[in-house]
C-alpha cells in the first residue's frame, strides 16, 4: 500500500526530476509538508535542489508586501482605532474581551470576502434586515435574523449594552483599523487574504518565483483561497490533488462528508496520478484491515491502554513510527498520553493544538501574577500575602525545585510572625527562593520577573538525583510551554 503523499512525491519527481525546485508545493499544514519531504527524499539518489513546501497562509503572504503581526499588537492597534472612532474612554481591560472577538470576526469577514459594510451596519430593527442588507447570502441573513431575535433589548445587561455600543461603530472601526495597519505595513491574516484575492479579479498579481503551484490534500477552502486557486488554474500554473474516499461522493452513506470535495473537484479538477485509487477502506473492508473496539472505564484507563497497545506493535522503531497515529477525542488527554508513550517511539509529531490554560505552567504563572498583584512595600521591605506564598511554594512545579527551602518557608516561625503578610526577608532562604520572592516594580519589572522565573525552571533539569522523576518527554513538553509563554511575555513587553 502506498500513501497519498508518497504517491504524489514519486509522481512529481518522475515527471519533473531536477527541475522540481521551480515548483511550489502547498499543504494544509506544515506537518503534511514535512512528511512529503521525507517521501520525496527517498526518491532522490543524487544532490538536487528541493522544491518549496509551504502552507496556504505562506502562499498568500508571498503575494503581499504586508507583514502579519502578533495578536497582542493587533489588539493594541484595534483599541486605538476604537477610541478614535467611538470617542469612548473605555479602558483597555474592558475592551480586551470584545477586541479579541472582533479580530476573529474581521478575519472571517475578509477570508470569506463578505461585504463588510453590510454585515456591520447598525441593526436596530429586525425588519430592516430584508430591506437594507444587500450583498448577503440567504444563510448569512438567517444567522443575523436569529441572533437579533434572541438578543432581547428589553432585558439589557452591561455586556449587551457594551455590545450595542461597539456594534454601532463596527463599520467605521473596520475601515479605520485596516487603514491604520496598512499605513504601518502590518496586517492580520484575513486582511492579506482579501487583498490578494481582490487582486486576482483585476489580474494584478504576478507569479515569477515558480513555474507551477501544486495544492495537495485540501478539503474545505474559503472564498479567498478559492479565488487564488482559480486564478492560478486560469494561468495554467496550478494542479490539485485531493485525498478522499469514494464513499464521500455521490449519494452514499458518507456523502455529507464529501460536500467540499465534490465542489472542489467540479471547480478545480483532480490531478491525481493515473492508477491512484480513492478506495481507502473507509467504507469497505480490505484484506488485512482490522478494527477493534475496546471499552474502558475512565480517561486514565484509556491513556494506560494507549501505551500498552503501542508497545504491542511489532517492529516499531523511530524510523517507521510515523506510520502509526494516535487520534484523541479529548485534547485534555494529550499531555498524559505523551508522557506515557514507550521510549522507543522516537520523536512524536503532534498535530492537534493544546490550550495553554490546561497546563501546570499556566496555573503557575497565574499564581505568580496574583502574588505580585497583592504584594506591598513598606519602609523598603516587600511583603507578600501568606496565602499567595503558600499557593506558590506548594505548586507541583515549584515544590520539588525549592527542596530544603520549602521546609524553611513553611516553618512555624514564619506563620506566627505574619499571619496575613510575610516579609520577603523571611522567604529568601537561597538563590532559588530569592528569584521567586522579589517584588516587581512597574510593567517592565513584572515582565523581567516572569522571564527570570521561567528561565529558572529548566536550569534544574541538569541536577542529578534529588528524587527527580521527570521523564525526557515531560521536560520537552514543559520546555515547549515555557518557550510559548516567553514569546507572549516578550511581545507584551514590547
Amino acid at each position: 500500500m502506498k500513501y497519498f503523499l508518497e504517491t504524489i512525491a514519486e509522481s512529481l519527481y518522475s515527471e519533473f526530476g531536477n527541475s522540481l525546485h521551480r515548483h511550489c508545493l502547498v499543504f494544509p499544514s506544515r506537518r503534511a509538508g514535512l512528511y512529503f519531504t521525507r517521501y520525496l527524499s527517498s526518491c532522490i539518489d543524487k544532490p538536487v535542489w528541493m522544491p518549496a513546501t509551504i502552507t496556504i497562509n505562506d502562499l498568500f503572504r508571498s503575494f503581499s508586501p504586508l507583514k502579519v503581526v502578533e495578536n497582542e499588537i493587533l489588539l493594541a492597534e484595534l483599541y486605538k482605532s476604537f477610541r478614535s472612532v467611538s470617542g469612548s474612554r473605555e479602558s483597555f481591560d474592558d475592551f480586551y474581551f470584545w477586541g479579541d472577538m472582533l479580530l476573529n470576526d474581521f478575519d472571517d469577514v475578509d477570508k470569506y470576502l463578505v461585504d463588510a459594510a453590510s454585515v456591520f451596519r447598525n441593526v436596530t430593527d429586525l425588519h430592516r434586515i430584508d430591506l437594507e442588507f444587500g450583498g448577503l447570502t440567504e444563510e448569512q441573513i438567517e444567522i443575523i435574523r436569529q441572533f437579533w431575535v434572541s438578543f432581547d433589548r428589553e432585558k439589557m445587561t452591561g455586556e449587551k449594552s457594551g455590545f450595542i455600543n461597539i456594534w454601532s461603530v463596527l463599520g467605521s472601526l473596520y475601515s479605520a483599523f485596516r487603514k491604520a495597519l496598512k499605513d504601518k505595513g502590518w496586517a492580520y491574516e484575513g486582511m492579506i487574504f482579501r487583498e490578494v484575492a481582490e487582486k486576482t479579479g483585476g489580474n494584478q498579481l504576478l507569479m515569477e518565483d515558480w513555474d507551477m503551484v501544486h495544492f495537495i490534500g485540501f478539503n474545505a477552502i474559503n472564498n479567498c483561497e478559492r479565488s487564488l486557486m482559480q486564478w492560478l488554474k486560469k494561468q495554467g500554473k496550478a494542479r490539485f490533488y485531493w485525498d478522499y474516499d469514494n464513499s464521500f461522493k455521490g449519494s452514499g452513506t458518507f456523502s455529507a462528508a464529501g460536500t467540499f470535495i465534490e465542489k472542489n473537484i467540479k471547480l478545480l479538477g483532480d490531478d491525481m496520478p493515473a492508477g491512484w485509487s480513492h478506495e481507502s477502506g473507509m467504507a469497505s473492508v480490505k484484506e488485512g484491515v482490522v478494527r477493534r473496539v475496546i471499552a474502558v472505564s475512565s480517561d486514565v484507563a484509556q491513556v494506560k491502554l494507549v501505551s500498552q497497545l503501542v508497545e504491542e506493535i511489532r517492529d516499531l522503531s523511530p524510523e517507521n513510527a510515523h506510520h502509526t497515529a494516535v487520534v484523541l477525542a479529548d485534547e485534555n488527554l494529550l499531555v498524559p498520553v505523551l508522557t506515557s508513550l514507550p521510549e522507543n517511539c522516537g520523536d512524536v509529531n503532534i498535530t492537534m493544538g493544546y490550550p495553554m490554560k490546561y497546563t501546570q505552567l499556566y496555573s503557575l504563572v497565574k499564581l505568580l501574577l496574583t502574588l505580585q498583584q497583592n504584594s506591598r512595600e513598606t519602609s523598603g521591605e516587600a511583603y507578600f500575602r501568606y496565602n499567595d506564598v503558600i499557593n506558590v511554594v506548594k505548586h507541583q512545579m515549584i515544590k520539588e525545585l525549592l527542596r530544603d527551602d520549602f521546609e524553611g518557608i513553611m516553618d512555624e516561625r514564619v506563620m506566627l510572625s505574619a499571619p496575613v503578610r510575610v516579609p520577603a526577608s523571611l522567604l529568601k532562604k537561597s538563590k532559588d527562593s530569592e528569584i521567586l520572592f522579589r517584588r516587581a516594580s512597574g510593567p517592565s519589572g513584572l515582565t523581567d520577573y516572569l522571564k527570570t522565573v521561567l528561565g529558572w525552571l529548566p536550569q534544574n533539569d541538569m541536577n542529578e538525583g534529588e528524587g527527580r522523576s521527570d521523564s525526557v518527554t515531560d521536560i520537552q513538553v514543559r520546555n515547549e510551554f515555557i518557550y510559548r509563554i516567553m514569546l507572549a511575555v516578550n511581545r507584551i513587553e514590547q
